[in-house]
């Protein structure tokens, strides 16, 4: 059997950093062919935001039960509870424009979606694209925490450079353990 020496270890960083980068032009790619979608934008005009919250996912959480389902006052708890932490800097939530009108249409919730959209801290992203993609993108793009019990799972067969990946996700991702309301 013939041995072969492995190449200089820089050299296998830098090509996986350019995998990495590659994924996330694919990302970027993937956002862009959406019709009207505007995430890039306005990602650049609200860029100050030290937390991306993925809506449906912490809505969602610990509500299979028989009287389960979305919670925007578990959603609205960890965003209080970002904003109290981060110093004032109130966290980006993400959601898909489905939930995003289901809140509105109900008076019980349409004060606090409004109080989101006044204060610039809830996108819904556009009917027929997967939110997921949303909030990957900005929490890589503005480098910051993303708030998800998403393990992701799916993104990563989807995704090049799967290392890479797997080493972003444990340096920014942030779980919800237990109920916080």
């Amino acid at each position: 059997m013939k041995k072969i020496k492995v190449a200089n270890p820089v050299f296998f960083y830098v090509f996986n950093l350019i995998i990495f980068g590659a994924t996330l032009l694919c990302v970027h790619i993937v956002i862009l062919i959406f019709p009207n979608v505007l995430i890039k934008d306005w990602l650049d005009k609200h860029a100050e935001y030290e937390a991306i919250v993925d809506g449906a996912n912490i809505g969602l959480y610990q509500q299979n039960f028989a009287d389960g389902g979305f919670s925007p006052s578990q959603l609205d708890a960890v965003v209080k509870e970002l904003y109290n932490k981060s110093g004032g800097k109130w966290p980006l939530v993400v959601m898909h424009y489905r939930r995003f009108r289901g809140l509105v249409e109900n008076p019980s919730y349409r004060k606090l979606v409004e109080e989101w959209m006044d204060k610039g801290i809830l996108y819904a992203t556009p009917s027929g694209s997967n939110d997921d993609w949303y909030w990957l993108y900005a929490a890589v793009k503005l480098k910051c925490l993303l708030v998800t019990n998403d393990e992701m799972r799916d993104h990563i067969f989807e995704l090049l450079g799967s290392s890479f990946f797997f080493k972003w996700k444990d340096r920014h991702q942030v779980c919800v353990l237990g109920r916080p309301d």
